[in-house]
């Protein structure tokens, strides 16, 4: 064979060779309820100070254990390799680096500990040991600048006769009153003994050690209650312990507590405006630790202020911001400068950490198309890097909803907008059974994002539903005007913006109004249990762990918080404002309701009790309403156990399928 026939084998043989692959290669399919249960996930990325590794946690579903299983994970941000660092499938958090960069420190409880422990995994090689033997879970803790210490966050030891009496069962309680109360302690390392720095019977809610190791500034409340953090002002004490100062006297709350770098000043984030009054989208503000002088930065912007850290030099501050639809960084000059945006895309960012050694920003992207891998920034902006591809494969896997951005106006006139995903075989001009969607919250916003187990969109895509989310008045990142329309009213305006979203995709052509369903969970849960008793326009509704009578769930829910705002006081008050209560409570008009809905709840759930499902099941039923309520045993607000997720997936598309279109749906049960 001469040289030239050779070539043209070789080619021919090798054409042949990739389109045999090719063909060989599955074609992307729609996705089931196990592909998105199965989906792994990455959370807490932190950078250490060269700027060259990023540790993190990745979960994985394990169907034995019933419930998604994380492990600490490390990638070279030069190369993108990845690779496993610890195999136990132990829950971890609080990642963080030794100032050294030769250990990375977790807290996590795992064999041998009685409680939740601070571990140092040496990257050397080696197991991860517990550095801490505290005996009580520890909550966060920082690492000193010289690497010898860690300060941490957690509760007093319980007294022996306290613990000799729970193991007898012998445990009575008083409610909402506490056993021992939660403080700073220092562990020095290499003696590991453990020295308590603060005293007294409050509770330390927050904490940050100076960049100089010479003090802590820390926040501190009267008891754990939700509702006392409005009573937390930030104090100082010297590292060592000692004689406590007080920094502020108010009565909002502050959170994400931060010192400068050069330890004159504390960020923290409160939901007040510049005046110290309360409900308004969450701020930046700085104190000056000398004067107690309080400073608001950026009151002119309409974001919610997420998270916050100083920049390296201390003239500005790195902050993400809910923008509605999605979350960005920026910077805020201590000048009152104007603020600069430092990121701008069809994304959201969250878990995002700012490293000022490495001067890098490094946070989860999540996108239409990615359920989120990680990402880095320069602290000044620029390119922005991927860290990891754990989601890589997903498009060529399975066949993805498209994503879109939805504007429209209230009939008030009211700015809205809300994301709408397509059917996966979507063609314009025909109509589609659609899913209308209301966030939790109420105080949050619907972002771009399709991966969620609880929404299933891609699944509902897949079997030709279009899925609208709306950002309705109430939620956040559109201005104190837009999140305060609540205040005097919960349902001033909120069911009726949703319901122009509906009006709006009609409109437009896409969403059949004979085929409407409702779903929500929480604060989307209180909505779909108002809209059902505003409306009969949809065919069926799903309604998670939401709340129909506005004066029991005050006295029952873990929380009251927003709610004297919403309503004018509380409901047992002198001239108790009990009338706007009963008025927005969905209760008062549930005889109004003619939807199938169906109920799902946790039977642990404390901040919206599962007697506000039994309520709502109780009256529909008595009402002659198509209903079924059903409890998840164990689970709190937000269901853990990955059978139990199944479970909510399958009723909830048999719910839609029967109702909707008539025809059945075949349950997908979970691995053997």
């Amino acid at each position: 064979m001469n040289r030239v026939y050779r070539v043209v084998f070789l080619y021919g043989l090798i054409v042949f060779s990739l389109s045999t692959l090719a063909a060989a290669a599955p074609e992307p399919r729609a996705m089931q309820p196990l592909d998105i249960l199965n989906l792994p996930s990455v959370s807490a990325p932190r950078v250490a100070a060269d700027g060259r590794r990023v540790v993190y946690i990745k979960k994985v579903s394990d169907w034995e254990k019933n419930r998604q299983v994380d492990d600490l994970w490390l990638a070279e941000t030069a190369t993108g390799t990845e690779r496993q660092l610890t195999f136990d499938a132990r829950s971890k958090s609080q990642l963080g680096w030794s100032p050294d960069n030769s250990f990375i420190s977790f807290v996590s409880k795992r064999d041998g500990d009685s409680h939740k422990q601070i571990h140092l995994l040496p990257l050397a090689g080696g197991e991860a040991f517990a550095v801490s033997d505290h005996k009580a879970d520890i909550q966060r803790y920082q690492w000193s600048s010289d690497g010898r210490s860690l300060y941490f966050l957690a509760d007093e030891p319980l007294d022996e006769a306290i613990e000799d009496r729970k193991k007898a069962k012998d445990d009575m309680f008083a409610f909402e009153e506490p056993l021992s109360y939660r403080h700073i302690w220092k562990l020095d390392i290499e003696q590991r003994t453990i020295e308590k720095i603060t005293e007294g019977e409050y509770f330390v809610r927050d904490f940050d050690l100076s960049p100089d190791n010479r003090f802590i500034a820390f926040s501190r409340a009267v008891d754990a209650t939700i509702d006392a953090r409005h009573s937390a002002d930030i104090w100082t004490v010297p590292s060592s312990g000692g004689r406590i100062e007080r920094v502020t006297s108010n009565q909002y709350a502050e959170s994400r507590i931060r010192i400068s770098p050069d330890n004159k000043h504390i960020l923290f984030i409160s939901n007040t405006n510049a005046d110290g009054e309360y409900y308004y989208d969450a701020n930046l503000f700085v104190v000056t630790i000398a004067s107690g002088r309080v400073r608001l930065l950026a009151p002119e912007q309409t974001f919610e202020v997420e998270a916050a850290h100083w920049s390296r030099t201390g003239d500005s501050i790195y902050i993400l911001a809910n923008m509605g639809v999605r979350s960005e960084l920026w910077e805020i000059g201590l000048d009152r400068g104007r603020p600069r945006q430092l990121t701008d895309a069809v994304h959201t960012l969250k878990s995002w950490r700012y490293n000022a050694a490495a001067d890098r920003h490094v946070f989860v992207r999540t996108t239409p198309s990615n359920p989120g891998d990680i990402g880095l920034l320069p602290g000044a902006g620029g390119e922005l890097q991927p860290v990891t591809r754990v989601h890589s494969e997903l498009s060529r896997t399975y066949r993805l909803p498209e994503q879109r951005l939805v504007r429209w106006q209230a009939a008030d006139g009211t700015p809205l907008e809300g994301l709408l995903s397509l059917p996966l075989d979507y063609k314009k001009g025909t109509r589609y059974p659609t899913v209308i969607h209301t966030h939790g919250g109420p105080r949050s916003s619907d972002q771009y994002g399709q991966f969620r187990w609880r929404t299933h969109i891609p699944v509902l895509a897949g079997m030709g539903y279009a899925y609208f989310t709306i950002n309705y008045r109430g939620g956040t990142g559109q201005g104190d005007a837009f999140m305060r329309d609540m205040v005097g009213g919960y349902f001033n305006n909120a069911h009726l913006d949703v319901m122009s979203g509906v009006d709006h995709l009609i409109e437009e052509g896409i969403a059949d109004p004979d085929r409407l369903l409702k779903a929500g969970w929480s604060a989307g849960g209180h909505m779909t249990n108002k809209i059902i008793t505003f409306t009969d326009r949809f065919k069926a509704a799903s309604s998670g762990a939401g709340a129909v009578d506005w004066v029991s769930m005050y006295g029952e829910s873990d929380t009251r918080y927003g709610r004297t705002d919403w309503f004018g006081g509380t409901p047992w008050q002198q001239n108790a404002p009990l009338d706007i209560y009963r008025k927005h409570s969905p209760l008062k008009d549930m005889w109004k309701v003619k939807t199938p809905t169906l109920i799902l709840v946790g039977e642990k759930d404390i901040r919206v009790p599962p007697t506000q499902s039994m309520l709502l099941y109780r009256a529909l039923r008595d009402l002659g309403v198509e209903t079924k309520l059903y409890i998840a045993p164990r689970e709190r607000h937000g269901f853990r156990e990955l059978r139990h997720r199944l479970f909510k997936i399958n009723v909830e598309l048999e719910w839609f399928e029967r109702h909707a279109r008539d025809r059945a749906y075949q349950w997908q049960p979970a691995p053997e």
